[in-house]
């Protein structure tokens, strides 16, 4: 059954969305398969399913023993213990563009983040249900992007009380990364990237916001203000998110290989090899990078120690 979306693992679950037929998970429950988008929560100790959320999920996020999640329509509070699920938004169908909510979620404090298909950003208060601020972009509804409308981006991150998203530009190639004050919505940045993101993955360190593009490079931007600090090219474009690590920051390429960037400069510092693409964002952990390949295998390599110069190792 392919899975769609991120799949979450902490302690005690595992969450994955799938996109085809529910009867291959579960054969007793075949008078459910009408809806093939569904959200599973699993049970980590026994392998069991603890729950399925059978209305259309277009996307969520596990905090603790909350899982909150949005359809097209609504959003929603589910407690995994007790089995009681809250709706806490309601979209309002006069506004057309409160809905359609398939990006990444941030929760923080009372406020959830997120941003909808028209590329609108929004802080929605969870003990109110009501919008606390909202950014409207110039996305008209109605009108079909001319140009590749799939590259828009899903990615928001939050880090030190700003909110980060990559906007596609309607009817262009190009795309904006936004910084908003998480409490008011204020913009404290923007940077374009005429290129566009590939496809968005935004990520950050202690010292910049970083993004990869279309044409094959990677952009490292201030906090805050997202001025622009370097923008380098490498090898392939990058799908995933750049993965900061002790002063680096390494990505999977389309080229086939994992690169290892100075956060301060954009010098590369390593190179691993790899005979086939890799599609998403490695992890890092111990100095160990893990990643996998489109030929269908996982890695395990070992960073070294220290860059003092362009370090290449090779696929076993």
């Amino acid at each position: 059954m392919p899975t769609t979306k991120k799949v979450i693992v902490d302690k005690d679950h595992v969450l994955t969305r799938t996109n085809a037929s529910y009867i291959t998970f579960y054969p007793h429950s075949t008078k459910d398969c009408k809806n093939p988008e569904k959200l599973h929560i699993i049970n980590r100790k026994n392998g069991l399913l603890d729950s399925i959320k059978k209305t259309k999920v277009l996307s969520y996020q596990k905090i603790a023993d909350e899982i909150y999640y949005s359809t097209t329509t609504e959003l929603f509070k589910f407690n995994i213990e007790q089995k009681k699920q809250i709706q806490i938004f309601d979209f309002n169908l006069n506004d057309v563009r409160l809905g359609g909510f398939d990006s990444d979620f941030h929760i923080n404090g009372l406020y959830l983040y997120m941003k909808n298909q028209y590329q609108d950003v929004f802080a929605i208060d969870t003990k109110s249900n009501k919008v606390a601020w909202r950014f409207t972009s110039e996305w008209k509804i109605g009108e079909e992007d001319l140009i590749d409308r799939n590259q828009r981006s899903q990615s928001l991150i939050y880090d030190d009380n700003v909110i980060y998203t990559v906007n596609k530009v309607q009817h262009s190639s190009a795309a904006d990364v936004y910084a908003f004050d998480a409490n008011t919505g204020r913009i404290l940045g923007r940077h374009h990237i005429e290129a566009g993101s590939s496809p968005g993955r935004l990520s950050s360190s202690n010292r910049n916001i970083y993004v990869s593009s279309n044409d094959g490079r990677v952009h490292a931007m201030s906090k805050r203000n997202l001025y622009p600090v370097w923008d380098v090219p490498v090898r392939g474009r990058v799908l995933g998110a750049l993965v900061p690590y002790e002063g680096r920051v390494y990505a999977g390429t389309q080229a086939g290989g994992i690169i290892g960037l100075d956060e301060k400069t954009g010098k590369r510092l390593y190179y691993y090899p790899t005979r086939h693409p890799i599609p998403g964002t490695p992890a890092i952990e111990d100095g160990i990078i893990y990643f996998a390949t489109n030929g269908g295998s996982i890695h395990a390599v070992r960073l070294p120690e220290e860059h003092t110069s362009d370090s290449t190792g090779g696929e076993n």
